[in-house]
Formats: C-alpha cells, structure tokens, sequence
C-alpha cells in the first residue's frame, strides 16, 4: 500500500513508514543534476533533512533526503524556455528554506533555521463551524522561510517558528472546496488565533492550489 504526497508526487510513504522516491529524470531521459549542503542557521550541517524540487505548474516533483554530512544530490526532468523549478528543504523541528527559481543543473544550498516557537489557533468555516484539514501556511515576511500544517479534527493548529520576536508571520488558511482567510503580521508564540475561511476563491480552489503552495509535507 502507498500513499503519494500529490497525484503527480515521486515519493511514496509505505504501510511501514518508510519512503520510496523515484526519479522523474529517469523516465524522460535528458535531466538536471541538483546537488548541495543543508545546514542549520549556526552553521552545523543538518542530516536527514528532506530536499524537494517542483515545478508548480505541472506538480511534477523529485525529492531526497541528506546525508550524515548534510549533503544532497538530485535530478529532475531538463526544462526549456523561461520554466524553472522552485525548490525548497524541511525538517522537524526547523522552518523550511526556499531557494527561489531553478532554470538549469547546479549547487542549491539551503540554512534551516530553528522553530523554537509556536504559532496556534483555530480555522472555522462560514457558519463558524470548526473546520478539519485546513492548510495552514506561514509566511515569514521579508523572507523565504515558511512552514505549514492541517487543522486537527476540533480545528485546532500549531505551527512552529522560530522565536525571534522581530519577525512576523502572515497566516493563509485554504479548504480544499475553495475557502481561504489569511492573517498578517502574527508575532512568533501568539496562541487562539481565529482564522474565519469564508472567502470563496475566485478560480475554485482544490486539492491542485494546495499543492501549487505547499508541494507535499513531510519533515
């Protein structure tokens, strides 16, 4: 049995736990090589953290994990024209980092930064009813950290950021029938935010948008 991050996703979580990652490259024959280190924002490289690269339109995806030393090496289909990749690297216990747009084979290092704090609240719908998975994404502003979550069955979600005070945090909440509600400006350890999703999304959002934001979770 698996269970894939996205209809187009490359990694597999098995009925044990683990992960399977395949390569799109090696179905298309001509590829990028991505390759690079992942440390922590004291400079300590970071092991086992998960590197991901996406292409938003398509969904397409290719993920691995670093090693000991922090290291990682991946491929994804060659793009033509303006198409780029974004890319990004998640662990527990850390805010993902962000590297922009990827247009061609290359060193893409990333810094992870502690989550030493916690962001929480709870999403309702238009009836103020508690809602049950809603994405939950924070945005460091001024910057490419960010990092997400699902409401709970009681619509209940935790979030955790660093705990540097002079940083703020816009919240989007999104529901997978096309609901959203955002908060900007949430100062790291802020505790029983009401995030209302009544706003209709113009274009219907669904399980794609989700994925066009947060590409797949998973630390």
């Amino acid at each position: 049995e698996y269970k894939p991050d996205s209809p187009d996703a490359s990694s597999f979580v098995l009925s044990d736990d683990k992960t399977l990652t395949f390569s799109l490259a090696s179905q298309i024959g001509t590829a990028w090589t991505l390759s690079g280190t992942v440390k922590d924002d004291t400079g300590a490289v970071v092991d086992n953290a998960r590197v991901v690269v996406f292409n938003k339109t398509t969904g397409d995806q290719n993920s691995t994990k670093t090693s000991s030393t922090g290291a990682y090496t991946l491929s994804a289909k060659a793009l033509s024209g303006s198409a780029s990749y974004v890319m990004y690297a998640s662990k527990t216990g850390y805010v993902n980092s962000e590297a922009g747009t990827v247009k061609a084979s290359g060193t893409v290092n990333f810094t992870l930064t502690r989550a030493e704090a916690v962001i929480s609240g709870t999403a309702y719908d238009k009836d103020s009813k508690a809602i049950e998975d809603v994405w939950i994404i924070a945005r460091a502003k001024n910057s490419d950290k960010w990092t997400s979550t699902r409401s709970a069955g009681d619509g209940t979600f935790s979030l955790s950021v660093p705990s540097d005070s002079t940083v703020l945090w816009d919240i989007e909440g999104m529901t997978k029938n096309g609901y959203r509600a955002s908060l900007a400006g949430v100062s790291p350890g802020t505790t029983n935010l009401t995030l209302s999703l009544k706003t209709l999304a113009v274009t219907g959002l669904a399980d794609q948008e989700c994925v066009s934001v947060v590409p797949s979770q998973g630390g």
